[in-house]
């Protein structure tokens, strides 16, 4: 919706906990209107809100444009935090896949080469992100079982393991000593 000011702050739990400012044009507010009418014919469980939502936009009760995007997190997740992700997902799989290649006995705890996901609380982005690559697009599929919520944070480690795999001298032909360096970092 070009000219819409989104400046509102949105708890963790995602519900507005201040409306600042949102503007909407005529043209935005009879559009989405349109658009809530047609959900409330859909779906008949929300049909209630859908119809509060008609009504907001319609009589331009600004101060309730908020409750529009309540569903909406209010931060993006950078495509840095997202190469974060990815990286340490794709290193998991190339220790597992390395791993399989090892001689019994050698020694290495399996264990030690699970991914154990981020913290839901204090690393709410990457887990978020984590959540959708898994089981919404279905990558990593040697992931897919893992408990994505560790319940402590996981990140600093992770960073250093994946900086310890970039070291390697083929990150996607990992050595037994590789291996070991990584999960020691």
């Amino acid at each position: 919706m070009d000219g819409a000011a989104f400046t509102f702050v949105i708890t963790k739990r995602y519900t507005v906990r201040r409306l600042m400012k949102l503007e909407l044009t005529i043209k935005e507010r009879l559009t989405l209107a349109n658009q809530y009418r047609i959900l409330a014919l859909l779906d008949s469980d929300q049909k209630e809100t859908y119809e509060e939502f008609v009504e907001i936009l319609e009589q331009g009760y600004v101060r309730e444009y908020g409750s529009l995007a309540r569903h909406i997190d209010s931060n993006d997740v950078s495509a840095e935090d997202c190469a974060k992700v990815v990286d340490t997902l794709d290193m998991f799989r190339m220790l597992k896949n390395a791993y399989r290649e090892l001689p019994a006995g050698n020694g290495i705890d399996p264990d030690s080469l699970e991914f154990q996901g981020f913290d839901g609380n204090e690393e709410t982005p990457y887990h978020a992100y984590v959540e959708f690559l898994l089981h919404r697009q279905g990558k990593w599929a040697e992931s897919k079982d893992a408990e994505t919520n560790s319940h402590r944070p996981m990140l600093p480690r992770y960073m250093r393991m994946v900086e310890a795999w970039r070291e390697s001298g083929d990150r996607y032909n990992l050595t037994e000593s590789d291996i070991r360096r990584i999960i020691a970092a």
